[in-house]
């Protein structure tokens, strides 16, 4: 598990610390030395996602001594649609192409300013040796703040919220292409999702990945049943 590999690299980069598991279940990344080390599924594509175990080192770190244990809030902040913006709701219907409509989505990351420190068994140090440090990760749309993420949450919690389209069904090229769900609404905007329709829609963020993580866990933080699909879908298994 992410719990398991984290244990190891805090140990391995600190030389000292025995962090229990059950302790980073809800950690998503630890920032120690100039090194960042990041849960390697939370940053994937949610189609595709790397194996829970693998672990990303970034080099960088977010300024503080020690080993800093980063998690996310439990009850992230979702942006109003936006009404006023000059891209309005369009809701159309969906015309069966697939479309990168999400190109300007990026994520940060923002602290909170909560701190607490981790009781290592270990005393007399002059700096908090490991802490959890309150970390939220942020969806943006250019400059403008969408959404705030738990992607841990919402993708490894321990309540599976989503499902993943199989690519290998029975059904034959033209039952694939049949649907009986009704007429399906594209979300071409961050103003749609915020505002989602009530049938059936479909996110189009094709090849985008980093986009097609942030809808993803905005729309199950929304409590939408969320299909995640790659390019080839059977119509016939929604």
């Amino acid at each position: 598990t992410h719990a398991r590999s984290l244990s190891c690299v805090a140990a391995f980069e600190s030389g000292s610390l025995n962090i229990d598991q059950k302790d980073l279940r809800e950690v998503l990344a630890i920032s120690a030395g100039s090194s960042l080390y990041i849960t390697q599924f939370l940053w994937s594509d949610p189609f595709s996602p790397a194996p829970s175990s693998f672990i990303r080192r970034s080099v960088g770190n977010v300024g503080k001594q020690g080993t800093a244990l980063l998690f996310s809030p439990n009850n992230p902040k979702i942006g109003d649609p936006g009404y006023d913006s000059w891209r309005s709701v369009q809701h159309d219907e969906f015309d069966g192409k697939f479309k990168n409509n999400f190109p300007e989505t990026s994520l940060h990351l923002s602290f909170t300013g909560y701190e607490l420190a981790l009781n290592t068994g270990q005393h007399g140090l002059r700096d908090k040796e490991a802490y959890f440090l309150q970390t939220v990760v942020q969806a943006y749309e250019r400059s403008v703040w969408v959404a705030d993420l738990d992607i841990l949450g919402a993708l490894g919690g321990d309540k599976i919220r989503f499902s993943r389209l199989s690519q290998r069904c029975q059904h034959t090229p033209i039952e694939s292409k049949s649907a009986g769900h009704g007429p399906i609404t594209s979300i071409d905007c961050w103003a749609e999702l915020l505002d989602p329709p009530n049938n059936c829609s479909i996110i189009r963020a094709k090849g985008n990945w980093l986009a097609r993580l942030a809808t993803t866990v905005v729309a199950i933080q929304k409590t939408r049943h969320v299909i995640i699909a790659s390019e080839k879908v059977c119509w016939a298994c929604i």
